[in-house]
């Protein structure tokens, strides 16, 4: 499964994130309805025991948007992070 972005899981607080990354082809051109999923597996450092995180990103029929500084017509955008 090809990751949208960073996700991450801090075993301390039992807490994930998923951060999907604005530039991201695949989300951006999800039709409307259709649906993919972003997973992470997180296990216990013995490993008996393991749960499969699942975010379920979900298409919009939204308008396109942009952001960014506009310097004479061009818009800057800051680079994704690697």
């Amino acid at each position: 499964m090809k990751a949208h972005g960073p996700f991450t899981f801090d075993e301390s607080a039992g807490a994930w994130a998923d951060d999907i990354l604005a530039d991201d082809n695949d989300v951006n051109s999800l039709p409307a309805h259709q649906v993919m999923h972003d997973a992470l597996t997180a296990a216990q450092a013995e490993g008996s025991t393991s749960q499969v995180i699942d975010n379920t990103l979900t298409g919009a029929n939204d308008a396109t948007a942009a952001s960014g500084e506009a310097v004479r017509g061009v818009t800057v955008r800051a680079p994704s992070p690697t």
